[in-house]
């Protein structure tokens, strides 16, 4: 307050710029979270100190329902029994190496379906060469799987009835 009378002080800002980046921002992760739904694929994270691993979408439709405890199981755990050592052996390889890695393999579901995935990732490497943490993507290939095994199917039947027809057959 002065001997004039009380004096008053404001400020205005136009955030008007900042708002326009923002929702330019939000589009683009919204046609990006889009674009990823389509193509069945998932990008993740692996934090190797803490061993957490994150998923930047809901991985419910690769790795099935969430379980009623709230959590999904360790994802090693989820690796087909047949797959599994070959695919941290692969990652152990990789991770030391933080060269990039691409593998087809299969995970049991939380509801046990047997799924088709591919994965590819990187070790991202602090100055040392000490691995600080994975970061990829993972693919759902199983309707492509699928396909070429009923694909592989048929052509071994029509092989087979080629080779055991007791008269020749001609097309």
């Amino acid at each position: 307050e002065t001997e004039e009378g009380t004096l008053v002080s404001s400020a205005i800002r136009d955030v008007t710029e900042r708002k326009r980046a923002e929702q330019s921002a939000l589009l683009v992760a919204q046609r990006t979270q889009m674009a990823a739904e389509a193509a069945r694929l998932f990008s993740w994270i692996w934090e190797i100190e803490s061993d957490t691993l994150t998923w930047t979408t809901s991985p419910e439709r690769l790795l099935g329902p969430l379980p009623a405890s709230g959590k999904y199981p360790d994802f090693r755990e989820m690796l087909h029994p047949d797959d599994r050592e070959p695919y941290l052996a692969m990652s152990r390889q990789f991770m030391t190496s933080g060269a990039e890695y691409e593998r087809e393999f299969r995970i049991v579901r939380t509801d046990g379906q047997v799924h088709w995935l591919r994965g590819r990732g990187k070790a991202i490497l602090d100055a040392s060469g000490r691995p600080l943490c994975m970061l990829g993507i993972t693919v759902d290939i199983d309707e492509r799987k699928r396909a070429e095994q009923a694909l592989a199917e048929s052509e071994e039947l029509l092989r087979a009835t080629f080779d055991h027809a007791p008269d020749g057959i001609s097309l």
